[in-house]
């Protein structure tokens, strides 16, 4: 897991978050990876409300992404995530923050979303 803080521009205002996970699932698709993920947070997740859910690609790879919202300790908080196939894991990219200023984030996602780049897996009888 990798994980990169996101400081508020506004003074005293709750930071964000931008989290990098792989999974070793063998679900088929992201979008299957996604219904599952989106069953278990519905679960778990107090005040659960899902946003959207859409199908997409990003450098020819298929992804699943997903919004939604929950609330802890009385804040409502806003993630988005997508999800897709990297080899033999799902990669997970996931955005949170308060859903109050959720907007102020988008620059994040398009930037990260646009610059990522992923290696195929090297060929066994290369070696």
């Amino acid at each position: 897991m990798q994980m990169f803080r996101i400081p508020s521009d506004v003074v005293g205002d709750a930071d964000a978050s931008f989290i990098v996970t792989r999974d070793y699932e063998k679900l088929a698709t992201p979008k299957a990876y996604a219904d599952v993920q989106l069953s278990i947070l519905a679960q778990r997740f107090a005040g659960f409300r899902l946003i959207t859910q859409n199908e997409s690609s990003v450098r020819n790879r298929e992804v699943a992404a997903v919004e939604f919202e929950w609330t802890a300790n009385d804040v409502i908080l806003h993630q988005r995530q997508a999800y897709l196939r990297a080899n033999e894991c799902m990669l997970i990219l996931t955005l949170t923050g308060r859903a109050n200023g959720f907007e102020h984030l988008e620059w994040t996602w398009n930037a990260v979303l646009g610059s990522v780049r992923l290696a195929d897996a090297p060929r066994v009888d290369a070696y």
